[in-house]
């Protein structure tokens, strides 16, 4: 199953884990307690959406209970709401008015110990007045929509997404008008929602790894996908939305363990990568929810990674900060309240929680050079310098974060790589970066951190990782490669002297003549000649096999190996046993190649867009992944009709007999 199609079912699924033991981060001396947490009355109510009015009051949804509460934070007093019917309620806004939205995907429960979302519920709006504690319910018409998020816009519409019903739409309360409109990717499965500064409305679609631009004023839609638009800045399943005033869109990558940048006019992507959860725990942290602060930091939700963090995008900076319950609370949404503090409801831990992001931090981490620019394969080392500062006394870990799956891709070892700090103090340490020879050439983000225990601090480095990769470097990681070379070549050279030297008998006129053995077998030979030939042109010029499939290129060697092997066998095998050759050979050729259709979820591609890369010469993929035009598909379709050729001559010989 694809990471976006199970982007719903991994936010749930940590309910499991909530019936792991309760762990606390334990603060270093010296840092505040940045983070305070609140248990909700009702047990086993599955706190969600959460949003702040304008006097400060904390609202969210209790799922499992159907209730809405209130939580006063002058007091610490709660208080809890009834909500009619009964359903997950994932989506909450707070109108000019102070009526409070909520969405509700009633009677079908999607929130269940190792279950998914199920399908064929029915969906609601609902209003409630805190003045009266009345509610007013909104039936969605759409069968099984799953109305997901809402927000509101500049005329008092409510507008909201339908997860299943792959639709957007709004309520008007003035007119009572509820309207929908399709999106136009069938199964996009649209998510969290955002107005612009220009009235766009924007939405990230989970299940099609896009994100969408609506025009009201129009009705019409454009959708972005992010594999489409940079294949090394995979992004598995955008839920989370926020748009800054210059109209730059960051996305919440449930799917991986970063955050997204999408700038909308020049198209290009960046993801900011978070630590790395401990592999018992979560392997990514899963960001869910984002939001933009005053001063322009990304503030985001960690589900995996059991964080509030923000990332401020004009210093390059990130803090992350634990939260206190564990392994997993399941933190999925969080809102800003007018003082400034970020407050996240803790879904499988039944609490709510606030970050004082007022609180100082003690620390700060800067590295000596930013951007870098590393050879594929390549090496190079930075010092870092940790500052401290208003009497922090503790000790912490050095750590490194890479926006990919495969942590493996860069290595950064440490020296030292932990460090005590007593007072206003400094520590050093020399990072040491390797860049794996089989990680794509691109540009990327490379974090650079220090744990303290109950705050993480990065300094967020610009890393542009080149293909120039010096041939001798390439060559020591692959040391056997001199050696089949040369085997490749002598029989390459075999094969052509065998075909000057096995001539067919001429008459006395002069014209050539050949045995029907001997033509057959020279056909056969010229074909599988001329399909090393090109497997050699794909292994010089296909830099992202080289490069992002190391074992594919392994294994084209071997099939250039093998071809020139056959060929120089073609005239030394009875003529049974090379027919059989042959065509066993070329029969399992066109099965695998053809068969690699089937690995496209490995390469983040869907099975028509990695078809098209293969085999279809006018694909732009393949300039997208610093290949040559026509690299590899014009070399593997001249493959496949070489192998075409073969089993042609094979079955005429055959019939022949």
């Amino acid at each position: 199953m694809a990471v976006g199609d199970i982007s719903i079912l991994i936010m749930i699924l940590a309910v499991v884990l909530a019936a792991a033991p309760q762990l606390s981060v334990r603060a270093s001396s010296g840092l505040p307690q940045y983070i305070d947490e609140y248990d909700v009355p009702t047990p086993s109510s599955a706190p969600l959406a959460v949003t702040v009015d304008r006097n400060g009051i904390v609202w969210f949804t209790e799922s499992n209970a159907t209730k809405l509460g209130r939580f006063d934070p002058s007091n610490d007093s709660f208080r809890e709401y009834t909500v009619p019917g009964a359903g997950d309620m994932w989506g909450m806004t707070i109108d000019q008015q102070g009526y409070i939205w909520l969405t509700q995907y009633s009677l079908k429960a999607s929130v269940r110990v190792g279950g998914a979302v199920e399908p064929g519920g029915y969906g609601r709006l609902i209003r409630f007045n805190p003045n009266n504690g009345n509610f007013t319910v909104i039936n969605i018409s759409t069968p099984g929509a799953f109305p997901f998020r809402v927000t509101t816009d500049s005329e008092g519409r409510i507008w909201f997404t339908e997860l299943l019903g792959d639709q957007i739409g709004y309520y008007d309360p003035q007119s009572g008008k509820l309207q929908t409109y399709a999106v136009p990717t069938p199964f996009a499965g649209p998510a969290d929602l955002t107005f612009d500064r220009h009235g766009l409305l924007w939405f990230t679609e989970t299940y099609n790894q896009s994100v969408a631009k609506f025009n009201p004023s129009t009705g019409t839609f454009v959708e972005y996908r992010f594999s489409s638009l940079d294949p090394t800045q995979y992004v598995g399943s955008p839920v989370g939305i926020a748009v800054t005033p210059d109209g730059i869109v960051w996305v919440g990558d449930h799917g991986g363990n970063w955050i997204v940048e999408f700038n909308s006019t020049s198209l290009h992507v960046t993801l900011y990568p978070t630590h790395f959860p401990p592999p018992e725990v979560y392997p990514i942290s899963l960001v869910n929810d984002l939001l933009i602060d005053g001063q322009g930091r990304i503030w985001f939700t960690e589900h995996g990674g059991n964080s509030i963090g923000y990332l401020d995008p004009f210093l390059e900076k990130m803090v992350e900060y634990p939260v206190p319950t564990g392994p997993i609370s399941t933190a999925l949404w969080l809102a800003q309240a007018p003082n400034g503090d970020l407050w996240f409801t803790e879904w499988s831990a039944d609490k709510i929680g606030v970050v004082h992001a007022s609180l100082p931090i003690p620390l700060s981490l800067s590295v000596s050079e930013n951007p870098l620019n590393l050879p594929v394969g390549g090496q190079m080392s930075l010092s870092l310098e940790l500052n401290s500062s208003q009497g922090f006394v503790g000790s912490g870990t050095f750590e490194y974060s890479w926006p990919s799956y495969n942590p493996g891709e860069v290595n950064v070892t440490f020296s030292p790589q932990d460090a005590s700090l007593s007072g206003e103090t400094n520590a050093q340490s020399q990072a040491r970066i390797t860049v794996s020879p089989h990680t794509l050439p691109g540009e990327y983000v490379l974090g650079l951190g220090f744990d303290a225990g109950t705050v993480r601090v990065w300094s967020m480095v610009q890393t542009e990782v080149t293909a120039q990769t010096p041939i001798t470097g390439y060559i020591a990681s692959n040391p056997w490669l001199p050696v089949g070379a040369i085997v490749i070549i002598l029989l390459g050279v075999i094969m052509i002297m065998q075909r000057v030297r096995g001539r067919g008998r001429r008459k006395a006129g002069g014209a050539l003549t050949m045995r029907p053995a001997l033509a057959t077998s020279r056909i056969i030979q010229a074909m599988f000649l001329i399909s090393g030939v090109l497997g050699v042109v794909i292994l010089v010029l296909d830099r992202d096999l080289r490069n992002g499939a190391p074992g594919h290129y392994d294994a084209l060697i071997l099939f250039v190996a093998v071809d020139f092997l056959v060929g120089t066998l073609t005239f030394q095998m009875s003529e049974k046993l090379m027919l059989k050759v042959a065509a066993i050979w070329s029969t399992l050729r066109i099965v695998i190649q053809i068969g690699d259709i089937a690995l496209a979820p490995i390469f983040f591609f869907t099975y028509v867009e990695f078809a098209d890369y293969l085999f279809n010469p006018a694909s732009m993929v393949p300039a997208t992944l610093v290949n040559p035009p026509g690299i590899p598909s014009i070399p593997i379709d001249l493959i496949l009709i070489c192998d075409v050729v073969v089993l042609l001559t094979v079955a005429r010989a055959s019939i022949k007999k």
